[in-house]
C-alpha cells in the first residue's frame, strides 16, 4: 500500500510555517488535524543550526508541538545537497507513517521537492581531481568565465541557473567533464514515485502581497541577520576556513554581504546589503512562482480567497481520514 504524503509548496514569505502550525500543531484550536502529522522541511537553508534568522527557522515553541525534521541538523561548514535531502527524506517519511501520523513535506526549495517526488536523475559522481580543478579555477578566475563555459556546452542547464549559483554551475561542469555528457541529458523521471500516494498543494498569493511580506520580514530581521552573519563568519575564521567557500554563505541573506564588500564583508554597509537582499529575494520568489506553474498533479490554493484556509483544511482532513485514520 502506498504511503500517504502531503506535499505543501509555497513561495518565500507565503506563510507556510504559520499554516502548518494552524493545521497540525498539537495545541491548534482551529483544526481537526491537531497532533496528527510531522513535517519534513524542504528548505536548503533551514538545515543549518546557526542560520536561524536567515532561514526563518521555526521557533522552538512551534517545533515542540509539531515535530520538524531536517531542520538545524548541520553546522555552517557542512554541505547539504539535493541528494542528501532525498536520501534523508526517504528514511524519515516511512518512519512518520509507521507512527500513525501523516508525513508532510513542506518548503520553498522546489529543487528538493521535485527530486523527491520524481527521483534523482542518475548523474555521475565527480572525481576529486575534477572538483579540485574547478575549485581552483573558481578561485583564480571567478564564476563568470565558468558560467560562460557552461553556456557553451549545456545551454539548457545554464538557462535554469543564476550566475551567482556557484554550486550548481560547478556541479554541471563536473558532470560534463567526467561523463562527456551535458547535465541536461540526465533527465528527471517523468513518473511520480509509486511507493507514495501524493497530495500536492501549491499556495498562491498575489505577487504584490508576497513582495510586501518580504519587505516586512526583512525589516524585522535586519539587525539580527547581521549579527548572525558576523557570528558564522568569525567561526569560520577561527577554524581557518574560507567563508566564501561555504555553501551556507551562498544563501540569500548572507551572500549579499560578500557582494557589497568582497574584500571584507563584515564591513558591508547594512543598508546596501538589505537593499540587495530585498531585490534577490523578490527575484527568487518570482522563480518559485514559475516553478509552481510547472509542478504537475497539484491543487492550487488561492490565499486571496476568503475561505482558502477552510478549503485547505477540509482537503487535508479528507486525505488523512482516507489514508491514515481508516
Amino acid at each position: 500500500m502506498p504511503i500517504p504524503l502531503f506535499v505543501l509548496f509555497g513561495q518565500t514569505a507565503t506563510g507556510k510555517t504559520d499554516i502548518l502550525n494552524d493545521l497540525f500543531s498539537s495545541v491548534s484550536h482551529i483544526s481537526l488535524l491537531a497532533g496528527c502529522a510531522e513535517v519534513v522541511s524542504a528548505d536548503s537553508v533551514q538545515v543549518y543550526k546557526e542560520a536561524r534568522v536567515c532561514s526563518c527557522l521555526p521557533d522552538e515553541s512551534v517545533v515542540m508541538h509539531l515535530p520538524h525534521h531536517l531542520v538545524a541538523i548541520k553546522n555552517s561548514m557542512e554541505e547539504f545537497s539535493v541528494s542528501d535531502f532525498v536520501s534523508e527524506a526517504e528514511k524519515i517519511v516511512p518512519s512518520i507513517y509507521a507512527r500513525g501520523r501523516l508525513p508532510v513535506i513542506a518548503g520553498g526549495t522546489g529543487f528538493f521537492i521535485t527530486n523527491f517526488i520524481y527521483g534523482l536523475p542518475s548523474t555521475p559522481t565527480a572525481s576529486p581531481a575534477t572538483r579540485a580543478y574547478l575549485q581552483e579555477r573558481l578561485k583564480n578566475e571567478g564564476i563568470a568565465p565558468l558560467f560562460e563555459e557552461l553556456k557553451n556546452i549545456d545551454i539548457k542547464t545554464a538557462t535554469r541557473i543564476n550566475i551567482n549559483d556557484k554550486y550548481r554551475i560547478l556541479r554541471a561542469l563536473e558532470v560534463y567533464y567526467d561523463s562527456g555528457h551535458p547535465l541536461s541529458t540526465y533527465m528527471l523521471n517523468k513518473k511520480m514515485k509509486s511507493k507514495y500516494n501524493f497530495l500536492i498543494v501549491s499556495l498562491e498569493r498575489k505577487r504584490e502581497d508576497v513582495y510586501k511580506r518580504i519587505e516586512m520580514r526583512l525589516e524585522n530581521m535586519a539587525c539580527s541577520l547581521r549579527n548572525e552573519f558576523l557570528y558564522i563568519y568569525e567561526q569560520c575564521k577561527k577554524e581557518c576556513v574560507d567563508p566564501a567557500s561555504l555553501p551556507v554563505f551562498k544563501s540569500i541573506g548572507y551572500k549579499e554581504f560578500f557582494s557589497v564588500n568582497p574584500e571584507n564583508p563584515t564591513l558591508a554597509p547594512l543598508e546596501e546589503v538589505l537593499a540587495l537582499i530585498n531585490r534577490n529575494t523578490k527575484r527568487y520568489a518570482k522563480r518559485q512562482e514559475t516553478y509552481a506553474k510547472q509542478l504537475h498533479n497539484k491543487i492550487n490554493i488561492n490565499m486571496e480567497e476568503k475561505n482558502w484556509y477552510k478549503k485547505l483544511h477540509d482537503l487535508v482532513v479528507e486525505f488523512y481520514e482516507e489514508n491514515i485514520k481508516s
